[in-house]
């Protein structure tokens, strides 16, 4: 007599994630990501600073010449088949009038940038992984918590997993540049926001 299967989580698709939520499954204001095949909330609701940090960045960026790409604010990258998350800024390539009918890719992203206080450790030991291994050249961490930005470039492969192999660590009056736009500064100061 052959064993029973035994139960086990049931995965999603990225597709079926987003059906789930058409139908009505998921409640109307709920902020979910799909990571490898499993649905998880927000770590928790945003606070002042988070926000603060958020829109400095993307005022920051909006500002950057040459606009070959577009900024989007905490909304879907498909990063695998089961996989899409919701960064707080993702930069890509193309209008945004190019992502109508489907959401960003990996293909797409040039940068993308977490904000993060509470959600430090997710970001950088379930985050950063994810986003080296769908091939996401630069991630940076907006570090809420030690008032510095980490910026993540060339993803690789190691015998543990994905990884970046290049980490540079950016305080207050120091600058980065980010590798769409090599050429302009941006003041991790001016990323930012001051403390109540």
């Amino acid at each position: 007599m052959s064993a029973l299967p035994q139960p086990g989580p049931r995965r999603f698709t990225v597709d079926e994630f987003h059906l789930a939520g058409e139908v009505g499954l998921f409640k109307p204001d709920e902020r979910l990501e799909l990571i490898e095949g499993e649905v998880y909330g927000k770590v928790s609701p945003q606070g002042v600073r988070d926000a603060a940090a958020i829109s400095l960045a993307s005022r920051r960026l909006q500002s950057l010449p040459t606009r070959s790409w577009s900024i989007r604010p905490q909304l879907p990258l498909v990063l695998t088949g089961t996989t899409v998350l919701e960064p707080d800024i993702t930069v890509v390539v193309g209008e945004f009038t190019d992502f109508f009918a489907r959401h960003p890719e990996r293909h797409d992203v040039l940068l993308v940038i977490e904000v993060s206080d509470s959600s430090l450790t997710l970001d950088r030991n379930r985050k950063g992984p994810l986003y080296a291994a769908s091939g996401v050249q630069e991630f940076w961490i907006v570090n809420l918590v030690d008032d510095l930005v980490e910026v993540y470039r060339e993803p690789y492969h190691a015998a543990d997993g994905w990884r970046y192999g290049r980490v540079e660590i950016l305080r207050c009056q120091q600058e980065v540049r980010p590798l769409f736009v090599p050429d302009v500064p941006i003041l991790v100061s001016d990323l930012l926001p001051p403390k109540p």
